[in-house]
């Protein structure tokens, strides 16, 4: 059913002060019974030469700093930033990661090729905003139609405890920089910002996510510019000016934001070379591109697609590429694919060496509402969740992948062996950035240049 999806690399939720949702989170327990266990990240596995991305160091000082200059930011009150202190099992975190499946398909199917031919989401991003969001609700409201929504396998305490331990344990992913080799870097950080309030306390709930509140009193235009400050800072430049003309409204009352990002250099190192590709129209031409001639890959051969999943640095993270047969239209292809059909394919997938090459990615954020008829549509009463606003930016190439989503919901109120054969990515295709060891979807997307 639509609505069962949402990602990207900011999620913001944004609140309006009426007869709607309980605002306090009075009701959210730090821990709960039966949650155990500490998800500590995973060591790194390494092989064979490493590509290279532009790692970029960190500037010196607070990198807000920037942001707390701007006019009118004295009205901005900060928060402590804390660690997620959520606690789950291993099962329950695969669960989630699970969801995320189906949920990115969605956030492909819900917008149409005419508005955006080529578009990325995070599915993690996501579920982490719509997650804290859950949690302003009492059982039985729009709390509830959000589980729905996003497929949630659990929900209130249970949810936010599995959710603050996914974070800490996807952000222990990070390896750092060595010889010739750059880092991976993930980074999920949320944060609520309330309005008309200097209220920075932080609830139990909102630190199991490890969220940074955030109060606001003043003008609200000079607001967002504070704020897409602060999202474009998180995301490495990746995502500049995110909310849009408008945000926050006179009647917002809070937002709750993830925002997500991704670098990493591939395990194998890639050259940049044309790739030969025919677009949805038909029309064929040389695209510049990149690729292996012995890149050692997990390959899935089926009638109903092609399946390449590439390792990243440390294996543990890799892009997931999927290719249906030539002639099949891509949307289509995406409405009759289900998330079952995903997961067994990377199953049955088997280590092959191959001459591989794909085009170069690069999407650039556009901000959508999914809180549309036409799209998720929770449905909620008036004066509760009113915006669910999502973008996300993807660039792949022969460095690695860079990537960062925001999710906003607004309440109102190399060298080796012969190949055994060549893979080319030559027409429009589907990929997933995927943590191996969760499961979790961080991005997805459809590469189909017009």
């Amino acid at each position: 059913m639509r609505g069962s999806v949402v990602a990207g690399l900011i999620g913001i939720l944004a609140v309006p002060g009426c007869d709607g949702p309980d605002n306090e989170s009075d009701d959210a327990a730090a821990e709960t019974d039966g949650v155990e266990g500490e998800t500590d990240g995973e060591g790194e596995e390494e092989g064979g030469p490493q590509g290279e991305t532009d790692g970029e160091d960190e500037p010196e000082g607070d990198a807000l700093d920037a942001c707390r200059e701007l006019p009118g930011a004295e009205g901005w009150t900060e928060g402590e930033s804390v660690a997620p202190e959520g606690q789950s099992t291993q099962e329950r975190i695969a669960a989630i990661g699970d969801m995320t499946w189906p949920l990115g398909l969605e956030l492909l199917r819900v917008v149409d090729r005419s508005e955006h031919a080529s578009l990325a989401a995070s599915p993690t991003s996501m579920a982490i905003a719509m997650g804290l969001a859950h949690g302003r609700y009492s059982p039985g409201d729009c709390g509830d139609r959000i589980v729905d929504v996003i497929g949630y396998p659990e929900r209130d305490d249970e949810l936010h405890n599995t959710l603050g331990a996914a974070i800490r344990e996807l952000e222990a992913r990070e390896i750092p920089a060595g010889d010739s080799v750059d880092p991976v870097a993930l980074s999920l950080r949320q944060s609520v910002w309330t309005f008309d309030s200097d209220n920075v306390d932080l609830g139990d709930q909102a630190a199991l996510y490890g969220a940074k509140p955030n109060a606001w009193i003043g003008d609200r235009s000079q607001a967002r510019d504070v704020i897409n400050c602060v999202i474009e800072s998180e995301s490495q430049g990746l995502l500049p000016d995110f909310l849009p003309e408008g945000q926050p409204a006179g009647d917002t009352t809070a937002y709750d934001v993830n925002v997500a990002y991704l670098q990493a250099p591939w395990a194998t190192a890639m050259t940049a070379r044309d790739v030969p590709f025919t677009n949805s129209d038909g029309g064929s031409s040389m695209v510049p591109g990149f690729g292996n001639y012995v890149a050692s890959v997990q390959l899935y051969q089926g009638e109903d697609f092609l399946g390449v999943n590439v390792p990243l640095r440390g294996s543990l993270l890799s892009v997931f590429a999927v290719m249906p047969p030539a002639g099949t239209d891509l949307t289509t292809f995406v409405d009759g694919l289900d998330a079952e059909a995903l997961l067994e394919a990377r199953e049955l997938a088997s280590g092959a060496v191959v001459d591989f090459s794909m085009p170069k990615v690069d999407i650039q954020s556009s901000t959508l509402d999914y809180n549309t008829e036409d799209r998720l549509n929770f449905g909620c009463e008036p004066f509760t969740l009113r915006s669910v606003l999502h973008g996300s930016a993807v660039v792949i190439d022969e460095k690695g992948i860079k990537a960062a989503a925001a999710t906003v919901a607004e309440e109102w109120s190399d060298g080796g062996p012969e190949p055994d054969q060549t893979i080319q990515l030559n027409r429009p295709f589907l990929f997933f950035v995927v943590d191996n060891a969760t499961n979790f979807v961080l991005y997805n997307g459809r590469f189909d240049p017009a």
